[in-house]
């Protein structure tokens, strides 16, 4: 595994290639596109999709407090919470 599509030499895997490239490429175009959430959407997300507690995000936030807190709108994520979401948030995809 791992060659380059320039290395592959014969026919039929080249053509074999260039049409699953092609239903991928169709598949994501008529896909209900993945939505770009951040911040609390981002949060309120993984917790409901995997459901997850808020004591599952102690790496990111100070305490559960702070965490419920965020959910409720009564404190804003801070922007080194905010790295450390998307960060987390694509570990768990």
């Amino acid at each position: 595994m791992g060659k380059a599509f320039s290395e592959i030499t014969q026919p039929e895997d080249r053509e074999y290639l260039r049409v699953l490239g092609m239903l991928i490429y169709e598949y994501e175009e008529n896909s209900e596109p993945i939505p770009k959430l951040e911040g609390v959407e981002l949060l309120k997300a993984l917790i409901e999709e995997d459901n997850l507690s808020p004591q599952y995000f102690l790496e990111i936030f100070d305490s559960e407090k702070v965490v419920l807190d965020v959910l409720q709108g009564k404190r804003k994520i801070t922007l080194s919470e905010a790295k450390k979401l998307m960060n987390f948030g694509s570990l768990l995809i």
